[in-house]
């Protein structure tokens, strides 16, 4: 059977916009960004109708099931060298029914709670930022949020959050979806981590499906983040999406391959309708964008507790992304999975 009409998730989004419209942005309306910085109006204007009006996403729509299984299959090809690791990882930790059941209970309970306001989120942000034990990652932060009463939108029509670059401006936006300003601090937190890396390495303006550090950091100063700020601002929200984000991504690898190896119908009778669905929610070249960094994220983490400045350095070396990803995770030692599950513990503490 084949499906006309997938889910629009909010990853395989989030890749789309980055993908198809940073290049347009970035061409056409650099110029005219940067001279009508202090109007959000203009800029309300160049986002909502390079993106919404132009219906980026409708490709989605006329993907046969075969198709989406094909493309899913090529990218996996691609990364074949990484799922030699990733076959490898015990995922048991992570367990994703506990992690939704737990992230839904959690935003029930943070309805009732006191939200902070927009202008403590800027603070909490920038003191958060201000922190890291790294002078070039302060001075490029403190370059763009010098900007905030300009480059920052929080509008109600979007369902995700994201960044759009440019060589001299970036604009973020903050989708009003996330119900509390402390939800939006850490979409705020990971999209200031894209326009600090994007100073390291400007090639990191635009999405490529082999270009494994494009996530990077913005995964790791969102998990960074949760050993900083108290319970009361909601990580354990944040905490609860990690895990779930690393064992659905996780599973989204090896369903790829039982595809593969074994074919679809075989696949449909192991698997229950939720996990299908699951499956055909999710782009590949989406998961290995955010696996990857996710994984490498938690290995720094790991390094993180032991020597905060060398794992900042070997954070900053990896997104200059000078040579292939893989030998340079090899050149610092960084074993994917090796400590996975030893960094889930230590975030759910």
């Amino acid at each position: 059977m084949e499906r006309s009409s997938y889910k629009k998730s909010l990853l395989l989004r989030l890749y789309l916009k980055a993908l198809i419209t940073t290049p347009y942005v970035y061409k056409y309306d650099r110029k005219n960004i940067k001279s009508h910085r202090n109007t959000l109006a203009t800029l309300n204007t160049l986002l909502f109708n390079k993106l919404y009006d132009a219906n980026v996403f409708s490709c989605l729509d006329d993907q046969t099931e075969q198709e989406y299984i094909d493309t899913n299959i090529e990218v996996f090809d691609a990364y074949k060298d990484y799922n030699n690791l990733i076959m490898n990882i015990d995922p048991k930790d992570l367990n994703y029914e506990e992690a939704i059941t737990n992230l839904r209970d959690l935003l029930d309970k943070q309805k009732e709670e006191t939200d902070i306001t927009y202008d403590e989120m800027l603070e909490l942000a920038y003191n958060y930022y201000n922190s890291i034990p790294d002078k070039e990652i302060r001075n490029n932060f403190n370059q763009v949020y010098k900007e905030k009463d300009n480059n920052i939108i929080v509008d109600k029509k979007s369902t995700i959050s994201f960044l759009m670059p440019t060589i001299d401006y970036s604009l973020i936006l903050l989708s009003k979806n996330n119900e509390t300003h402390k939800n939006m601090l850490f979409d705020l937190i990971h999209e200031y981590g894209h326009t600090i890396q994007t100073k390291i390495n400007t090639d990191l303006l635009f999405y490529d499906k082999k270009y494994e550090p494009a996530e990077l950091m913005p995964v790791f100063f969102n998990m960074l983040s949760l050993f900083y700020f108290d319970e009361s601002l909601g990580i354990n929200i944040e905490k609860n999406i990690i895990q779930m984000q690393t064992s659905l991504f996780l599973d989204q690898v090896k369903y790829t391959k039982e595809i593969k190896d074994r074919g679809l119908e075989a696949f449909k009778e192991k698997y229950n309708d939720a996990a299908i669905d699951i499956y055909f929610d999710h782009s590949s070249l989406q998961i290995y964008s955010y696996l990857i960094p996710i994984l490498t994220s938690y290995e720094l983490l790991h390094k993180y507790k032991e020597d905060p400045e060398k794992a900042l350095y070997i954070l900053k070396k990896l997104v200059m992304n000078n040579k292939d990803y893989l030998d340079l995770l090899i050149d610092y030692n960084i074993h994917l999975g090796e400590n996975t599950n030893e960094s889930i513990k230590m975030l759910k503490k």
